[in-house]
């Protein structure tokens, strides 16, 4: 069997994408032959021991959650211990998580550090 040649696609700014055979695709990624369980293993043994969010946090977010809350519950606090952690009153952090204010840049950067979190993962706007 003859090798094909892999076509390269031009854009506006040059070589954009690259066609492969796919014997020549799959001898470079044999991992996209692999299972759903297997790249699950495959990507668990590649951990590199950082963090992760659990599916219920990741769902009550994209429901529309404030993440504020969702962060605070996750990590098993209190609107009174936040508000301790970020030297606000309780009152302030009730707020927030209803709604009713909103972060500053700076504010959001403290509650992010006290919560654990980037400061983007509690953007509300």
């Amino acid at each position: 069997v003859k090798m094909a040649k892999p076509q390269i696609i031009y854009g506006d700014n040059g070589p954009a994408f690259v066609v492969l055979p796919i014997a020549e695709y799959l001898a470079r990624f044999p991992e996209s032959t692999l299972s759903d369980e297997a790249l699950f293993d495959l990507a668990q043994a590649q951990n590199d021991g950082g963090e992760r969010t659990p599916h219920d946090v990741v769902k009550r977010l994209i429901d529309g959650e404030n993440p504020v809350k969702v962060y605070r519950e996750w990590r098993a606090m209190t609107q009174e211990e936040l508000a301790l952690r970020t030297k606000v009153s309780s009152g302030y952090v009730s707020q927030i998580e209803r709604g009713a204010r909103h972060l500053s840049r700076k504010t959001r950067a403290i509650f992010a550090q006290a919560l654990g979190v980037d400061a983007d993962d509690l953007e509300t706007e």
